[in-house]
């Protein structure tokens, strides 16, 4: 009998990195396919895999190939917390080497302080994420939060692969979840700062440190309703 499939789609900077690593660990790095972001140019439609870390909006999954029917889920982060965490990579931590967006960013940041270029990242590269959020709660299909995911993933992933009726190991999914934890990979607690890192803190809420009143103001007039609709204070 075929293994089923199983789709996780997300967007950046909401711990893709980390859930494709526990994937691996807990169902074997032959069952989990290469991890595309929004690269769709190099989908291949593969039964039976997870197919982890799709950054695509609800309407541009189901375009895909082989996704009709099949099990899927969406994992969500905080907007606000996600374009700070994209700041910061695009910044200090990713290279632009080879990455001309990377570049046309930090000259457009290029003597602002950090709370400026938040505001900055909020007014300019959010359009993208929100289109990719406000259709997945929209799409009536399963949403986790990144924050829940925190909290407790071997609790909560299991209790989707529960809901999806999609087999899973639960012993192999705890050693998974702890073989991958942010102080095991990092080699600091969850929420310690270090700026050049991938791995900059990972823990909510860090958006409120750099909070003032024009980004108040920003938050405001472009996320507050979807802050309201996906479940998060404001």
């Amino acid at each position: 009998m075929e293994k089923p499939s199983l789709f996780h789609v997300t967007h950046a900077k909401a711990g893709s990195t980390w859930l494709h690593n526990v994937f691996v660990s807990a169902f074997g790095s032959k069952r989990v396919a290469k991890r595309i972001g929004g690269r769709t140019e190099l989908y291949r439609h593969e039964p039976g895999k997870i197919v982890p870390a799709l950054f695509l909006s609800y309407e541009d999954f189901v375009a895909l190939e082989g996704t009709e029917g099949e099990r899927c889920f969406f994992v969500i982060r905080d907007i606000r917390d996600t374009l700070v965490s994209l700041y910061f990579s695009m910044r200090y931590s990713h290279t632009d080497k080879g990455f001309p967006h990377i570049r046309k960013f930090r000259d457009e940041v290029e003597g602002m302080d950090d709370s400026a270029g938040i505001a900055h990242t909020f007014k300019t590269r959010s359009r993208g994420f929100r289109r990719i959020q406000e259709s997945w709660l929209d799409s009536g299909q399963p949403v986790v939060k990144y924050e829940d995911l925190l909290l407790d993933a071997e609790g909560r992933l299991a209790e989707l692969f529960e809901q999806l009726d999609f087999p899973c190991d639960r012993k192999a999914l705890a050693a998974a979840v702890e073989e991958n934890s942010f102080e095991k990979r990092f080699g600091r607690p969850l929420g310690t700062k270090d700026n050049k890192s991938h791995g900059r803190q990972g823990a909510p809420g860090d958006w409120k440190n750099y909070a003032n009143d024009e980004i108040d103001a920003i938050v405001e007039e472009r996320f507050g309703g979807l802050l309201s609709k996906a479940g998060y204070g404001r």
